[in-house]
């Protein structure tokens, strides 16, 4: 992300009384949304032949996508600080022919998969039914309106400033690379203070800064795809000396059905629900069948399992993706608990 600034708040209304060719009003309003523009990047797309009701096209597959988007469209009038610990995502970018409406769908890409995968099971986590996914629907008039070739978010705005800071205006289009770009222009106060002495105000600044999002490579789908599995894994200590500790962790974005046997006994192991927020109107989730139980990713199951001895217990798990077909599942059958790989050791 890159920092740069957008002073000039002509009045076009005002500015531009009169008779003036309709091309050259855009030109102008355009022109306002680039200044200061980052040097080293794709310029932005004119649009022309492909705007969707006046709005610019910004359908797509976006990737490198960390916390800012979610942010840049909610109404937190906090000023945005990237999460840390927030892992890698792309954004699918889906748009009304006419512009009515907006749906962004935010998912794991290959890197932030393997770097979720890798700390889930170094620190032993799970997702505890939080989903890792993110999903936002946007409405025309209600969330943002178009002018000049960009698309404007109404819910960034803030009539008077919080702690310091006004969120100014927020703006996105498409770069000629077929990337993601916003700029987000804040005004914050300043002041000059030294030791225990009170604050000098010196007046305010206003900034803009500009966000990029690279179009995603089709072959991160298939990196992807290749990285899913379900992860069977024993911890390094036994209890009473013969019972160990067995894991189960599914890393697959789509859910899961599994069941666990026991000799003939059989359970439908399930993880916990996952939690929606309010305005989430996608359909209901799907329901696994009967007597099994559903998993979604980075959901776990722990079980402790003898040792083998002079009557060793038959321990299996079977498992298919859901939408499958559930009468030829996959197979992990544990002979002996003890031969599993083991959990990775914190350093």
């Amino acid at each position: 992300m890159t920092y740069v600034r957008c002073d000039h708040d002509l009045d076009l209304g005002r500015a531009m009384r009169g008779v003036l060719v309709s091309g050259l009003m855009l030109l102008v309003l355009a022109g306002c949304g680039v200044r200061d523009y980052p040097d080293d990047w794709p310029s932005p797309d004119p649009n022309w032949l492909s705007r969707k009701g006046g709005c610019p096209d910004l359908a797509g597959d976006y990737d490198s996508v960390n916390s800012e988007l979610s942010w840049l469209f909610s109404a937190n009038p906090d000023y945005h600080v990237a999460r840390k610990t927030w892992t890698e995502h792309h954004a699918r970018v889906e748009q009304a022919d006419d512009g009515s409406w907006l749906r962004i769908t935010t998912n794991l890409n290959a890197r932030g998969f393997e770097d979720y995968r890798e700390r889930m099971l170094k620190f032993n986590r799970e997702t505890n039914g939080f989903p890792i996914d993110g999903w936002l629907e946007l409405k025309v008039g209600v969330d943002y309106e178009c002018s000049g070739g960009w698309l404007r978010g109404l819910r960034f705005e803030q009539a008077e400033k919080v702690g310091g800071l006004q969120r100014k205006s927020l703006q996105l289009r498409t770069d000629k690379s077929g990337g993601l770009i916003a700029g987000a222009t804040v005004e914050i106060d300043q002041s000059l203070s030294w030791g225990d002495s009170r604050p000098i105000p010196l007046g305010s600044s206003k900034g803009t800064q500009w966000f990029r999002w690279p179009k995603r490579d089709p072959a991160d789908d298939e990196a992807l795809l290749a990285m899913q599995e379900v992860d069977v894994r024993r911890y390094p200590w036994a209890n009473n000396g013969n019972f160990v500790p067995m894991r189960f962790t599914s890393f697959f974005l789509a859910p899961i059905c599994v069941r666990f046997f026991d000799g003939d006994y059989s359970e439908g192991v399930r993880g916990p629900e996952q939690v929606r927020s309010r305005d989430d109107r996608r359909p209901p989730a799907p329901v696994c069948p009967e007597s099994w139980g559903k998993f979604d990713f980075g959901e776990v199951f722990r079980r402790e399992l003898t040792v083998p001895g002079d009557h060793p217990r038959k321990y299996r798990i079977e498992w298919f993706v859901l939408g499958e077909d559930e009468s030829k599942p996959e197979v992990i059958r544990i002979a002996d608990v003890r031969k599993l790989p083991v959990m990775p050791r914190r350093d």
